[in-house]
């Protein structure tokens, strides 16, 4: 599932970035909602949209919601289920095997052991 709100959002704030020299920084990205509504209250993505032909912008648009959309499709297939599948068991392996490193350390275990104990 896409969020076409999300979509929509990250989309035009590419726009900006592509089309002007605004500088938007990944910090300023750790609340793209907030960063849209800081460009469009202060009319600068009206401006920038103003200034892009209207086809363009539409193809663009259209380009990225076609990709979006197939990715979707990709992840919903069985191929991407499984390599969704795939990928978390690899992750979830990792996180087993560094767990067992961990417990291995006799310093470790003693820390674990007095957790508990205290925990209850």
């Amino acid at each position: 599932y896409v969020n076409p709100m999300k979509l929509d959002i990250y989309f035009n704030i590419e726009i900006v970035k592509t089309y002007t020299n605004i500088s938007i920084t990944d910090k300023m990205m750790e609340n793209p909602t907030k960063l849209f509504d800081t460009l469009r209250i202060n009319g600068i993505l009206d401006t920038v949209l103003d200034e892009i032909d209207p086809d363009e912008y539409n193809d663009l648009y259209n380009y990225v919601d076609e990709a979006t959309n197939n990715i979707v499709s990709y992840l919903n297939s069985f191929s991407g289920m499984m390599k969704t599948v795939s990928d978390n068991y690899n992750i979830a392996n990792m996180n087993a095997d560094e767990i067992m490193n961990k417990l291995d350390d006799p310093e470790k275990i003693g820390l674990v052991k007095e957790v508990l104990e205290k925990i209850g």
